[in-house]
């Protein structure tokens, strides 16, 4: 009996029933209404499934590979594409872009490089307490062209060290004493790690869904044109957002001396580097350097990917069970090839143009600035509803996009300014981001501060892209 029990649990998947229902229940309302005049039938059918499937990402009702799976299966079976259309979204090279990042990620927290590059930071300029926060913001900076969860980049590598500093100053919520400087790191790492995020194309997950959405209407975004964008605004907002919280939500200690012993201690456990570190620290320059001059040269991002990734393989940094241990990695390359695939064919057939025709002639009258500021802001705080950056430019980034392009406003900013700031909408709550959570439960911010600061910050966010951002957006010809 414990046998058979153990293999039904096997078999099972890790469904949640009602939301399930609810899933399937909008799905078949969908699918079975008629088709709207001047609608391709099929890309009525793609709408369906793709509605469906984002409403699965929400009430979650199982793991988003297995959803996103189920849709492509629902494609195929009922013959809206063929199979060999369903698997095409899995050569887009968006989304073995993101694959490959994961890998490089996993090198830096097997060699410890990314921890040894925090206590460098502070080590540095970790005297003050604002200089202690901007240690741990560029540490995420650092770190973030090679680690594309946001999740595991701020939770695993920054967030620790954020509680260790923490800690050597008996600033702990269990003591009652989190105000003394616990607090301010804790909101400050949290906060600084969603402009990270809007910086380079490989820091966040979602931000290679969006490229290969804005590629669907049209608009080219490389790694090199993202990072270039997003360069002197995402930089701003690090700079700003813990001077910021300095006011807003202050610490009781502002000198941080013990920070700087606590980091030169533990460099000191850490020793000289490795060589496995320094092959890490190689591979990454290398890989810097050819996403930069990859447009130039003729080399496609993704494929510079490939080469560090298998250099890696090749020094022994990484060991092949480390690429196959990576699970993270083949669960992106299910779903966002799947969504990738379906915002395409909804695009080509249509329906993007459909749904969003009557709010585009409604706005077509306004100059172009106020339609990229509405949408940025839409982008920002429609947030509230979501529990996932991804799920949010999984829902609505095709659909802002398309109001902007048919407005007449300019293609590539519109495109970046939308993919930017549905990364900064994470600022607002303890649950909009996957790294929210995990900050929050250190139990260092108290609700209601984490949404009042939270709110205050957007505003910030809005002031520093809109200022710095727009004349940077100037400079470099994106209008």
């Amino acid at each position: 009996m414990a046998v058979t029990t153990g293999k039904m649990e096997g078999l099972q998947v890790q469904l949640k029933v009602r939301p399930a229902l609810c899933v399937v229940a909008l799905f078949l309302c969908l699918w079975f209404l008629p088709c709207p005049e001047g609608i391709d039938p099929k890309g009525w059918k793609v709408f369906a499934v793709f509605v469906s499937t984002i409403f699965g990402f929400l009430v979650k009702p199982m793991p988003l590979g297995a959803i996103v799976m189920t849709a492509l299966t629902v494609l195929s079976a009922t013959k809206v594409l063929t199979i060999r259309e369903v698997v095409s979204g899995f050569g887009n090279s968006s989304v073995w872009l993101i694959v490959m990042a994961f890998f490089i990620s996993r090198g830096f927290t097997k060699t410890g490089l990314g921890t040894r590059i925090g206590y460098m930071f502070i080590r540095a300029i970790g005297h003050t307490t604002l200089g202690l926060a901007y240690a741990l913001g560029f540490t995420n900076y650092v770190l973030a062209p090679a680690m594309p969860s946001s999740t595991a980049r701020s939770g695993g590598t920054v967030c620790p060290l954020t509680l260790a500093v923490a800690r050597a100053y008996g600033s702990d919520p269990e003591l009652g004493t989190q105000r003394k400087i616990g607090s301010y790191l804790i909101f400050n790492s949290f906060q600084t790690n969603y402009p990270v995020g809007a910086a380079f194309m490989t820091a966040m997950a979602g931000n290679t869904l969006a490229a290969g959405f804005a590629a669907a209407q049209g608009v080219e975004i490389t790694w090199l044109s993202w990072w270039w964008a997003g360069f002197a605004p995402s930089i701003a907002s690090i700079l700003s957002v813990p001077l910021f919280l300095l006011f807003i939500y202050p610490p009781e200690i502002k000198h941080s001396p013990e920070a700087r012993a606590l980091a030169i201690e533990k460099l000191k456990e850490m020793g000289p580097m490795s060589m496995p570190e320094k092959t890490m620290l190689g591979t990454f320059f290398l890989l810097l350097f050819m996403w930069v001059v990859g447009s130039y040269i003729g080399l496609d991002a993704t494929t510079a990917a490939f080469i560090g990734i298998t250099f890696l393989v090749y020094a022994g940094v990484l060991t092949w069970q480390d690429v196959l241990s990576e699970k993270g990695a083949y669960d992106c390359l299910v779903w966002f090839s799947g969504l990738i695939l379906m915002a395409g064919l909804l695009n080509k057939l249509g329906v993007i143009k459909w749904i969003t025709g009557g709010l585009g002639s409604t706005i077509s009258g306004l100059p172009w600035p106020v339609i990229v500021f509405c949408l940025a802001c839409s982008s920002m705080y429609i947030a509230y509803c979501f529990a996932s950056s991804t799920a949010l430019i999984s829902a609505v980034y095709s659909a802002y996009l398309a109001i902007g392009l048919a407005a007449g406003t300019p293609p590539m900013l519109t495109a970046m300014v939308i993919a930017f700031f549905c990364n900064l909408q994470a600022c607002l709550t303890y649950y909009s981001g996957g790294s929210a959570p995990i900050f929050f439960a250190t139990g260092y911010v108290e609700s209601g501060d984490w949404l009042r600061c939270g709110f205050l910050v957007s505003v910030l966010h809005l002031v520093v892209w809109f200022g710095v951002g727009s004349i940077w957006w100037k400079l470099i010809g994106l209008y």
